[in-house]
């Protein structure tokens, strides 16, 4: 239960995290996700397969753990000042797949593609398996950029609400 008094403390504080972090987790995600990652990992003239893979590991890590802290402020926020179910299970679904894709995911596919050697695609299995864990990763990446957009869409269809409540 969020006392008024806590609601009042701490609402000012975390009211940026209402529309800026899953703004910010779109972002990051996109950029991520379509730009960045696919970019290091083909390789290129300068940059083979398994070094674009060390510099991916090195950028998306950091980045996840960006995405993860937003939708932590950004639960904290629709916690204390919505009461709406919806908006609540989108902020905690939201948290839950920040954290399933930082703490468990990314790190995991990284560490499949760092058993690999990505120009000769030797060993067949591991490389198999880092193809199944990117798959998975491609698919966390879309839902959490999907929940972040309806996070943002929520928090605008009540922003009406909350700005006649404050008149």
């Amino acid at each position: 239960m969020v006392t008024p008094a806590l609601r009042a403390r701490l609402g000012p504080l975390l009211a940026p995290a209402g529309l800026l972090a899953p703004g910010a987790i779109l972002g990051a995600v996109a950029t991520l996700g379509l730009v960045v990652l696919p970019t290091l990992e083909a390789g290129g003239p300068l940059v083979d397969a398994n070094l674009g893979t060390a510099l991916a590991r090195e950028l998306a890590l950091p980045v996840l753990a960006g995405v993860w802290l937003a939708a932590g402020a950004h639960t904290a926020w629709v916690w204390l000042q919505s009461e709406e179910p919806l908006r609540r299970t989108v902020a905690a679904l939201l948290l839950a797949a920040a954290t399933v894709e930082r703490l468990w995911l990314a790190p995991t596919l990284f560490a499949t593609w760092s058993r690999v050697d990505r120009v000769t695609s030797q060993p067949a299995d591991r490389v198999a398996e880092a193809q199944d864990l990117a798959l998975q990763h491609g698919g966390m990446l879309l839902a959490l950029a999907l929940l972040a957009t309806l996070a943002i869409v929520l928090a605008l269809r009540a922003r009406p609400a909350e700005d006649a409540a404050l008149d």
